[in-house]
């Protein structure tokens, strides 16, 4: 999925600095908020197997 940082950050409630970190590994989210990333990047065997759905 091709997704500009800023959309992704839209999408999960958080702005463009904040996936930027994530990506160079200065800040791992937690587990509610790395769940809606996975939800918005569609990655449906991950996000199955964490909550169920």
């Amino acid at each position: 999925m091709d997704i500009a940082q800023k959309e992704l950050g839209n999408a999960v409630g958080k702005d463009e600095h904040y996936i930027s970190v994530i990506e160079r590994g200065v800040y791992y989210p937690g587990v509610e908020k790395l769940i809606s990333i996975l939800k918005v990047l569609k990655v449906p065997a991950v996000t199955e197997s964490i909550t169920g759905t």
